[in-house]
């Protein structure tokens, strides 16, 4: 009886197998990546090279005053200023005003401003290609308001909102040349036919720390008779023995020519003084009062 063979087993020899694609599957890996990071490394090189002021260290343009004086404390007078960094104290600027806004919560007169392309450059990416220039109350005296789609110059502090995602402002702006006015002759000019513009303010004298108080303004036009002048801008400023602003508000007068103003004495005992400015149609008045405040 024949015997089973036994079944043949067939070997490829070694040096046959095929172990090369994983090699060329890892390979091309690290090929892509490797590009994605050049690819990235050229795009960011590039927007710092285009783009240098919108995201690098901020730059202002020059002053060229041409008869308007340079401030070295710019931010005097400008409510609540911590939340703004200087960049240059004077600085000049042109374009076209676009908006022109009142707000009463902090008094100033907003304008924006498509400035002109040699200026685009100083904006940052917070702006969005626009400019806010701001009047605070003290200055509006002396600054002429011009109106949407004029073309104009404006001087004053180059400055970083922080409340505004640090986008530049020209804040505050002292002086306002719209085109073909010179600059000498660059101010409103005050609207008297109703009569001229006065302000009477009732206020204590003296305050404990911690009181709150309340301040009343009246404003009236004198005319034939006096009345009472309504829709008139008053700022109040507190002030300390060195000058330095340490409360602000803003109100506008009612019908009756009236305007409340509510403060609390925060601040250390100390001597201060209370300044209101009040504003319409091109007049303005200034009042200030002395204010002292008491332990308890």
């Amino acid at each position: 009886m024949r015997q089973h063979e036994a079944p043949t087993i067939l070997r490829r020899p070694a040096g046959d197998l095929k172990v090369e694609a994983p090699v060329h599957r890892l390979s091309r890996r690290r090929l892509a990546v490797a590009a994605a990071v050049v690819f990235a490394t050229v795009v960011a090189v590039l927007v710092a090279l285009l783009v240098p002021q919108r995201t690098g260290t901020p730059t202002a343009p020059s002053w060229s005053g041409e008869g308007v004086p340079c401030r070295s404390e710019p931010l005097t007078h400008v409510h609540n200023p911590t939340r703004l960094t200087v960049v240059a104290n004077c600085a000049t600027v042109s374009g076209v005003v676009r908006k022109v806004q009142y707000r009463p919560n902090d008094g100033n007169v907003h304008l924006t401003v498509a400035v002109d392309e040699k200026f685009q450059r100083y904006l940052r990416s917070a702006n969005q290609g626009l400019l806010n220039v701001e009047v605070i109350p003290p200055d509006a005296r002396y600054v002429i308001i011009p109106s949407v789609g004029k073309h104009a110059t404006f001087f004053g502090a180059w400055v970083l909102d922080r409340n505004e995602r640090r986008a530049a402002e020209l804040h505050p702006a002292w002086r306002i040349v719209p085109d073909g006015i010179p600059v000498a002759q660059a101010t409103p000019t005050p609207t008297t036919g109703s009569g001229k513009l006065s302000v009477a303010v009732d206020m204590p004298t003296a305050v404990a720390i911690g009181e709150q108080f309340r301040v009343v303004v009246r404003a009236q036009r004198s005319a034939a008779a006096k009345t009472a002048a309504s829709e008139v801008r008053v700022f109040a400023e507190i002030t300390n023995a060195a000058g330095k602003g340490v409360r602000w508000k803003a109100a506008t007068t009612n019908t009756l020519g009236t305007a409340s103003m509510d403060f609390i004495a925060l601040h250390a005992p100390g001597t201060f003084v209370v300044h209101f400015y009040a504003s319409k149609d091109g007049q303005s008045v200034v009042v200030a009062k002395p204010l002292t405040v008491t332990r308890r």
